[in-house]
């Protein structure tokens, strides 16, 4: 059963937007943005037109990784902040990652997933969708972090898949202007090589501990998925979290 956790009255965080970034206020700059049911910014005439313009968007496949170190209480996790100068969530802490680009889904891999994370990853399609998930994942933390996982090739990386673990999935609500179907990685900074820098999408990247992640400007989604992590490493839970909305209302189911 799914577990609302964005009651009425509740202090919530920002919602599921934190992917749409700036496209989303680009394209539908009257549409404002949706959490938990509250409308902010955007033309107050046109919002109803908005609505159901917006609504038929189908999500598009994105993916991330929650790159960690260390282990039990000394878990560090890392995060980095948008640029304040972004139109749209700006100065907002999220992990790396991005959506899925044409090249990831014919990209080679140095070592395929598990064969564990390939099977709890089949509601997400066939094993070519699914291996082009985990590539954007390590893809966009390179670019992002200069963290290697797997080989560099030229320009290009070659990512060893073999490292991941799957965590959780997420929609984004049916009224954001541009929608994800988000997953969301685990991988030990110990498997990756490289050195920690930006390359400007993310700036301060930081290892935190989990309460002082949970205690940033974070997203709804991001907020659940640093909880998941947590009950996984206090070995309280092993399924993935799948985080969606009814409306504008979240809930939590467990896969």
């Amino acid at each position: 059963m799914a577990r609302e956790c964005c009651p009425a009255g509740a202090r919530a965080r920002r919602g599921f937007v934190g992917l749409a970034a700036r496209d989303a206020s680009r394209a539908h700059p009257d549409a404002g943005v949706y959490v938990c049911g509250v409308k902010t910014g955007g033309k107050k005439s046109s919002g109803r037109r908005a609505q159901v313009a917006v609504g038929k968007v189908r999500p598009r496949d994105a993916a991330s990784v929650v790159v960690t170190r260390g282990t039990g209480a000394r878990t560090r996790v890392l995060l980095g902040r948008r640029p304040p100068r972004d139109r749209f969530m700006p100065d907002v802490w999220v992990f790396p990652g991005g959506r899925v680009d044409a090249g990831d889904r014919h990209a080679s891999v140095r070592r395929s997933l598990p064969r564990s994370v390939s099977r709890s990853l089949r509601k997400s399609g066939a094993p070519s969708r699914v291996q082009a998930l985990a590539v954007a994942a390590l893809r966009e933390a390179w670019e992002e972090t200069g963290l290697v996982f797997g080989e560099r090739v030229g320009g290009t990386l070659l990512p060893d898949l073999s490292k991941l673990d799957y965590l959780a999935r997420a929609i984004t609500p049916t009224l954001n202007p541009i929608r994800y179907h988000a997953r969301f990685f685990h991988a030990p900074a110990e498997a990756a090589g490289g050195r920690l820098r930006g390359n400007g999408e993310l700036l301060d990247l930081a290892w935190f501990s989990i309460d002082e992640a949970l205690a940033l400007p974070i997203i709804d989604v991001t907020e659940a998925v640093l909880e998941h992590l947590r009950s996984r490493i206090e070995g309280r839970r092993r399924d993935s979290l799948f985080v969606h909305y009814r409306g504008m209302r979240r809930f939590l189911d467990y896969e």
